[in-house]
């Protein structure tokens, strides 16, 4: 290796090391969980991508041509900015498998699953919650945490969150009151 060759390399370590401690920092700083839903996994890709970008500006280099807009769907990720990231985020915690990113693909699906629904608040008895005893949110936003929602096939009626602990947290895939089975698409 000639010495620019070499320069050259100490240059893109030099540039992937300030990349890798800004992941770490914005990551430690931006989630107060692990990498768990699709939402952290896209903003910590969007993340990556615009430090890359910048590092890279407009070269040859496929990652200079990344563009991730804020909202996108995990899904919408190219299969090559994902690996890239995959492959730079398992640098940063060897320890940590692919299960985090495999688990926001099962909870984007959950979420994709479960329909609102309006309860109407002026009955005589309040409707409330088959697992917790609690009223549901009469928040008309589509993720209020305590939202009714009702599960595909049998139409039994939670709050999101909930129902969100039973399938998302505990790993269940039936409905918590009659075990009828929720089809949870997978990636895999």
């Amino acid at each position: 290796m000639t010495s620019i060759q070499d320069a050259a390399v100490e240059d893109m370590e030099a540039i992937h090391a300030e990349i890798r401690t800004g992941f770490e920092q914005y990551i430690r700083n931006r989630f107060t969980e692990r990498l768990s839903d699709s939402q952290h996994v896209v903003e910590a890709i969007r993340f990556y991508t615009q430090r890359l970008n910048e590092r890279n500006g407009s070269g040859t280099n496929p990652a200079s041509t990344m563009e991730i807009q804020e909202g996108t769907p995990v899904e919408m990720v190219t299969i090559e900015t994902m690996d890239s990231f995959y492959d730079f985020y398992a640098t940063l915690s060897p320890r940590q498998p692919l299960i985090y990113i495999e688990k926001s693909y099962r909870n984007q699906a959950i979420d994709e699953l479960l329909t609102r629904v309006l309860i109407d608040e002026t009955q005589t008895e309040p409707v409330l919650c088959p697992i917790c005893n609690e009223k549901y949110d009469s928040s008309t936003e589509a993720d209020a945490f305590h939202g009714a929602c009702m599960v595909p096939g049998c139409k039994h009626i939670f709050g999101r969150g909930c129902i969100n602990r039973w399938l998302k947290e505990e790993k269940k895939n039936t409905c918590p009151m009659c075990r009828a089975e929720i089809e949870i698409p997978t990636d895999s």
